[in-house]
């Protein structure tokens, strides 16, 4: 089993990224990246709270949990040979997709934490919206307007805040009139994975 002790503590400050230029990559999770996505896990927070559902040993098995079913899924973006960011997508048998494990470094938190967020959030929903899902919850804390805002963009609209176990669950339905608008052409026709995003001037 990794181990905290096997990440560099201060990994974080060498992947602060260039103020131009900075190719992310955004792909799916393999087994090369299980160190860095502990450290991200204990790390990545975007609000500092860990989500009291978010068990730590489903790390330990991604792949059996996340990537043995087509309507689930764990994705990572890479920089400058480093993971900085993940975010996860399962389906329970209501056809509800929870979305978990977003995390973003946190040297990249303080530059470009929302957008990547953003990228990642918008996976998910397109993965969601390709496997029929008619319900989507963020179990990670997030800015709750912020996530409104962007998932409304994407095809779900807002249903309510719940409190579960101590955690603020955010809900959405899928609006069926915004749903072919929502997707991409690429991702309505099936095809999916890889994608090279520059980050912008700041």
């Amino acid at each position: 089993m990794l181990s905290v002790a096997n990440v560099p503590s201060d990994l974080s400050r060498n992947l602060r990224p260039a103020s131009v230029g900075t190719e992310w990559s955004l792909r799916s999770y393999c087994a090369d990246d299980r160190q860095e996505v502990l450290r991200l896990y204990h790390n990545g927070l975007l609000t500092g709270v860990l989500d009291t559902l978010d068990a730590a040993p489903e790390i330990d098995d991604i792949e059996g949990i996340y990537l043995k079913r087509p309507q689930d899924h764990f994705w990572v973006v890479g920089a400058k040979g480093h993971i900085i960011a993940s975010v996860a997508i399962k389906e329970d048998d209501q056809q509800v997709a929870h979305v978990r494990r977003l995390r973003v470094d946190p040297a990249w938190k303080m530059w470009h934490g929302s957008e990547v967020a953003g990228i990642l959030i918008e996976k998910a929903a397109y993965h969601a919206h390709r496997h029929n899902c008619l319900k989507l919850v963020l179990h990670d804390p997030i800015d709750d307007h912020w996530a409104i805002e962007l998932l409304h963009q994407l095809g779900f609209e807002y249903a309510g805040a719940r409190e579960l176990h101590g955690r603020h669950l955010l809900e959405f339905y899928l609006d069926i009139y915004l749903r072919s608008a929502a997707l991409p052409q690429g991702e309505a026709s099936g095809s999916t994975d890889a994608a090279s995003l520059s980050s912008p001037t700041h």
